[in-house]
């Protein structure tokens, strides 16, 4: 891997280091393996690297694959902050129906 990555976790592999990244195992027909590698962007000056595959069948027979990764940065998320109500003052919810109360006890005063 170049300089500018480094490698956070590897889950599946039974060896790794900052150059590889190693498993020993048997698959059946069919199976599959994951290995799962995390890896930090410390530069970002490269953006891509070359990772490179091999492995041999049951009569000893090597095969090797190689493939280009490249690297796409995790954009960071900052917490969008909640938003606040403004508290109500205590009782200012009840002004409207003690003025309308008072308001309809003076009309029928009026009338007497």
């Amino acid at each position: 891997m170049p300089s500018s990555v480094s490698t956070n976790s590897v889950k599946g592999a039974t060896t790794y280091s900052s150059n590889y990244v190693m498993w020993r195992g048997e698959l059946d027909r069919g199976e599959l393996h994951s290995i799962d590698h995390r890896i930090k962007i410390l530069e970002e000056k490269n953006k891509f690297f070359q990772a490179k595959v091999s492995y041999s069948d049951e009569s000893g027979k090597k095969y090797e694959s190689s493939a280009t990764i490249y690297l796409i940065p995790k954009p960071e998320t900052t917490p969008t902050p909640k938003p606040t109500s403004t508290p109500t003052p205590a009782g200012f919810e009840a002004i409207f129906p003690i003025m309308g109360l008072l308001a309809v006890a003076y009309i029928l005063r009026r009338r007497k």
